[in-house]
C-alpha cells in the first residue's frame, strides 16, 4: 500500500481547475479564457504586456497588462515560457513532461478498489519504451470544495 485513505487524496482535473476560477472569481479576480500570443515585460514599471487571442473566436484579439503572471500548464510550462520568449523563469523553464494516460474505473456503490499500485516498464521491439502506472482512483462523484 503506497499510502493511507486517511492521508491521501486525488483531484479531477476539470473539477479542481472549475472549483478554483469560482473561488477566485468571488475574490475580485477577473480572469480571460484565451490563448497568450505574446507577452512582453515593461522595463520602466515591472509589469506585463499580454496578447491574447480569445478561446471562442482567434481573430479576437486583446490585450491585458498585468503586474504578476503566472503561469500554470503543468508539464507544459517550459516549452510555454519558451515559446513566448520570457527569459529567466528559474527551474520554471525546465518542467517538460511526458504523454501519460489515465483510466478511472467507477465501482459499485459500497464497493472500495484497493489502495494499490502497479509500476511497469514496457520495452517495445523497435526499441521505444512506456512505463504506465496503473492505481485506482477514488469516487470522482462530486466536485471539489475549495476552502478559502
Amino acid at each position: 500500500m503506497l499510502f493511507k485513505r486517511e492521508t491521501t487524496s486525488q483531484v479531477h482535473p476539470e473539477l479542481f481547475t472549475k472549483a478554483i476560477w469560482e473561488k477566485a472569481e468571488k475574490m475580485g479576480v477577473q480572469g480571460v479564457w484565451g490563448t497568450v500570443e505574446g507577452m512582453e515585460k515593461n522595463s520602466e514599471d515591472g509589469t506585463y504586456q499580454l496578447s491574447i487571442a480569445s478561446r471562442d473566436d482567434e481573430n479576437d484579439k486583446t490585450s491585458l497588462s498585468a503586474d504578476q503572471v503566472v503561469v500554470a500548464a503543468g508539464p507544459w510550462t517550459g516549452k510555454l515560457l519558451k515559446s513566448l520568449g520570457v527569459q529567466g523563469g528559474g527551474r520554471a523553464r525546465r518542467i517538460d513532461g511526458s504523454r501519460a494516460h489515465s483510466v478511472v474505473l467507477k465501482t459499485a456503490p459500497g464497493r472500495d478498489l484497493p489502495a494499490q499500485a502497479l509500476f511497469t516498464s514496457i520495452k517495445e521491439k523497435e526499441g521505444g519504451s512506456a512505463e504506465p502506472e496503473i492505481y485506482s482512483l477514488s469516487p470522482l462523484l462530486s466536485p471539489l470544495a475549495v476552502s478559502s
